[in-house]
């Protein structure tokens, strides 16, 4: 694993004046005493300095040989040893790994063995026992410093990550809002855009021989258009209100579905239905059942006969809602978005809902869980 530090930080330019400052003082020694192997042998550990950021590995392989090298001459040792722990730093700071473990522990070793063969020291003098403890202490640094390093990378890479989970969920949301517009705006608009087609064209039909029958589908399509735009804004009132509930308006539920069935039967549509009381019902079901009586009936309307059953009943632990009709010979029933609403409907409940296209008729069977009511005291 590579880590690079932020470029520019405080560490790099420290490290930078530290070679630099050991390889002046070599050559300012080596001028005053008038020797320049030294002056090379630091001027080569500059040189693998320098590269230390992109061959942190290399620089430390060449200051364990330095290191050994300085045996050679052993006024150079301070400066050369300074910058070899600046390259130890470096690797253990930008490297992990054996390598990143390895060299250091060999550099500790030559500088160990350089004091006691070369230096003269005893094995548990202080300054041979320093040699490698400095090592230790430079390599520990760039350990530490890699690890909050780390630790911070880890850190924004989790921020940017929950970011983006929200941003995620923000967006999902965002879709499941805009299906469910789409579904109420569908719903709200159908089946009173059906009502208004019909008195119209009654109105038109009868305003030249009976003004009166005229007069009764006029007063129907002003008031299926007064709930269109009742139901509009709603819905619009739901969108201002960005998400709070206290504005949202009336939900659908099972109490209009009497109200549906007579502005039906007023647009010639015979229905024989069967209401029984029902268990508690969520607001999702009540809302998904208002709608699917609203959607069929419309469509039975449009494409059946003029006759259509509807029952509504309990069974057992769930709430049955039944509708069917038979309709004329080569309509399309499955064209629109009304049974792909209704579906959705009833799944966001936790019901199901059921279709069968047969022999002329249609029937549709929505399933819902009854909610159980505890009972009072």
């Amino acid at each position: 694993m590579t880590l690079t530090p932020r470029p520019g930080s405080r560490w790099e330019v420290a490290l930078d004046a530290a070679a630099v400052l050991a390889f002046l003082s070599e050559l300012m020694r080596g001028a005053a005493a008038g020797t320049y192997e030294g002056v090379i042998l630091v001027a080569a550990m500059l040189i693998a300095a320098a590269g230390r950021r992109k061959f942190p590995a290399s620089a430390a392989a060449a200051a364990i040989i330095a290191s050994g090298l300085v045996a050679g001459v052993p006024g150079a040792a301070i400066p050369v040893w300074v910058i070899a722990q600046v390259c130890i730093f470096s690797l253990t700071l930008r490297r992990s790994g054996v390598a990143s473990v390895a060299l250091p522990v060999l550099h500790a070793c030559t500088l160990y063995v350089g004091g006691l063969v070369f230096l003269r020291l005893e094995p548990f003098d202080v300054v041979s026992l320093s040699l490698p403890v400095w090592t230790a202490a430079a390599a520990s640094a760039g350990y530490a410093l890699r690890s909050h390093n780390e630790t911070i990378s880890a850190l924004r890479d989790k921020v940017a990550a929950s970011a983006a989970a929200k941003d995620s969920e923000i967006q999902r949301r965002l879709g499941e809002e805009r299906i469910r517009i789409a579904r109420d705006l569908h719903d709200a608009v159908a089946h009173n855009i059906a009502i208004i087609n019909v008195h119209s064209g009654a109105a038109e039909k009868a305003l030249d021989q009976d003004r009166e029958r005229a007069k009764e589908s006029l007063e129907q399509v002003r008031s299926a258009s007064r709930n269109v735009l009742r139901e509009l804004q709603d819905i619009l009132l739901i969108l201002r209100s960005a998400g709070h509930g206290d504005d949202a308006g009336p939900i659908p539920s099972v109490e209009g579905i009497p109200a549906l069935l007579e502005s039906s039967r007023e647009l010639g549509l015979a229905i024989d239905a069967t209401i029984e009381p029902l268990p508690g019902v969520s607001p999702a079901g009540e809302a998904a059942l208002y709608r699917a009586v609203q959607e069929a009936l419309t469509n039975a309307h449009r494409h059946g006969n003029g006759r259509a059953q509807l029952v509504l009943d309990s069974q057992g632990g769930s709430i049955v809602l039944t509708i069917s009709n038979t309709y004329r010979p080569g309509r399309d029933r499955q064209g629109g978005y009304g049974l792909i609403g209704m579906r959705e409907r009833a799944e966001s409940a936790g019901g199901d809902l059921y279709t069968q296209d047969e022999n002329g008729t249609f029937l549709l069977r929505v399933t819902l869980p009854a909610i159980k009511t505890k009972e009072r005291k």
